[in-house]
């Protein structure tokens, strides 16, 4: 495989982690969507994120908290991001023919 052709791969899979964790965003207005992005790292890989100048609530949309106003509910969308990134791990070791570890 050339670096050509190994650099276009991570692009895919890179735009394909991006879309996994896009899916999995809670949506009210898709501001939170429309914020997820993705950069190179030191590594060679890449890192998906939430751009908090975009949507600096995000952390709220994840964490641990009850509403007493609702009833006391708690928060529907715990922990969505820690699933999301699981999904993408998942999700690539599969492409790649590896495992999770």
């Amino acid at each position: 495989m050339t670096r050509k052709e190994l650099d276009l791969k991570l692009r895919i899979q890179e735009a394909r982690a991006k879309v996994l964790v896009m899916q999995q965003a809670p949506v009210k207005t898709g501001n939170l969507m429309r914020s997820i992005k993705t950069r190179k790292n030191d590594t060679g890989g890449f890192t998906v994120y939430v751009d908090e100048g975009q949507a600096p609530y995000m952390p709220y949309t994840e964490g641990v908290w009850t509403a007493q106003q609702w009833g006391g509910r708690k928060n529907p969308n715990q922990g969505w991001f820690a699933e999301a990134s699981d999904i993408v791990a998942r999700a690539l070791a599969a492409s790649l023919k590896s495992k999770v570890s």
